[in-house]
């Protein structure tokens, strides 16, 4: 069965667009390198060791930003004035809320606010640069870097470990959609949790997600494309000279248990 990390990285991925922190807290800066482990980003160290240097572009505003998985995730919004009228099991008489349920392991709701990207100015130069560190300074060309960071405010994540996990949250004002769970001012917090592989409320100055890029490797040998001529093939595919840099994908760089996938 595939793990919380696996599951949450795929759907945030396919959600958003972008790679996932994973613990969610974990903090993640541009120009980091390191591997991909079960499909979860785990830094080794960072550009500048391999005298790589880099600009920064300008930061981008990306406004609130929010998902949650389309199937197995129930949530129900409390106002005050609900809490008070009928019991709601967990749930202070006078309190707002939210009941939320997971039906399945790696449910999601992810919720940030005042996000902004901020990424790498020049990726041909990079990759030039990062070629010449693996030719001359040992830079692995397993190695994936990060080129994009997504930066909030603050924000709410919650992971599912299994089925039938639940978590009630109870909020000082009313909130009625999923965007509204990370607001820092509505003194969000965890009234019970069960069953969940990783719980952030309203948590500040994030880094949930971010962009990385590696070499590109062959589809069968799993090998980076400027190390293929030398396994003698007559292949036009096997004969690329140069190392190539494109974004990193969870099938070509992730490892289980230490060992390639």
């Amino acid at each position: 069965m595939a793990q919380a990390s696996e599951l949450f990285g795929r759907e945030m991925h396919e959600g958003l667009g972008f790679w996932a922190a994973w613990l969610p807290g974990a903090l993640i800066r541009i120009g980091d390198c390191g591997t991909v482990e079960d499909f979860a980003f785990a830094r080794r160290t960072s550009l500048s060791s391999f005298g790589v240097a880099f600009q920064e572009r300008k930061p981008t505003g990306l406004g609130p930003l929010h998902h949650n998985s389309s199937e197995g995730v129930s949530i129900a919004f409390h106002t005050a004035a609900s809490a008070s009228a009928e019991a709601i099991p967990g749930l202070p008489s006078g309190r707002a809320g939210v009941t939320i349920g997971f039906e399945r392991e790696g449910g999601v709701v992810f919720a940030a606010s005042s996000c902004e990207q901020t990424e790498i100015e020049d990726v041909d130069s990079l990759e030039r640069d990062l070629r010449t560190a693996y030719l001359e300074r040992g830079y692995p060309a397993n190695y994936v870097v990060v080129t994009a960071v997504v930066r909030a405010s603050s924000a709410t994540v919650l992971v599912s470990s299994g089925r039938n996990a639940s978590v009630m949250l109870t909020a000082g004002a009313d909130l009625s959609e999923v965007i509204d769970l990370a607001r820092a001012d509505a003194g969000l917090s965890i009234a019970r949790s069960h069953g969940l592989a990783s719980q952030y409320v309203a948590e500040g100055e994030m880094t949930p997600l971010f962009k990385v890029m590696g070499f590109k490797k062959h589809w069968l040998t799993k090998t980076p494309t400027g190390e293929l001529e030398d396994l003698g093939s007559d292949e036009p595919e096997f004969q690329e000279a140069e190392l190539r840099l494109g974004e990193a994908t969870f099938e070509e760089y992730t490892e289980r248990y230490g060992s390639p996938s």
